[in-house]
């Protein structure tokens, strides 16, 4: 009888979670790895994943404007001939501010952000204030009796 071979298994190769999304220019993946190193990141929760991935958009953002405006001037021509500022000078200052937000909310959130020393960290203050908690509990005890 002769053998039948059994299909191939095509093997997907499973994405690391933690690796920076597609759509980013270098410089805003080198932001994202550079975060994730950082802060020694292990996981991350969905919506600090978002945070973190407008936070490099807006690098990458702010990247394409400083290019315009060291290309194209400061200053251009108006339609009318007079000399106006060039919009991506604005633009610019605009997503730096977006910027700053994004990273205030970035750095509100970071308790969803687990590493190996945050979770140490936490670990040994519960145990602190439960010793606390626990001594104090005695200490009322005594005064009681």
């Amino acid at each position: 009888m002769p053998r039948t071979r059994k299909p191939a298994v095509k093997q997907v190769p499973i994405p690391n979670p933690l690796a920076a999304p597609k759509d980013l220019s270098v410089v805003g993946a080198d932001f994202w790895t550079t975060y994730l190193k950082e802060n020694s990141v292990t996981e991350l929760r969905p919506d600090v994943r978002s945070i973190l991935h407008e936070v490099c958009r807006t690098h990458d953002a702010i990247e394409l404007l400083q290019a315009e405006v060291a290309t194209q001037g400061v200053l251009e021509s108006g339609s009318q001939g007079q000399v106006v500022i060039n919009p991506a000078v604005p633009e610019a200052r605009q997503q730096r501010v977006l910027l700053r937000q994004l990273l205030t909310a970035l750095n509100d959130s970071t308790n969803g952000i687990k590493s190996a020393r945050d979770v140490a960290n936490k670990q040994n203050a519960t145990t602190q204030w439960q010793n606390k908690d626990t001594e104090a509990r005695r200490e009322r005890r005594l005064r009681a009796v």
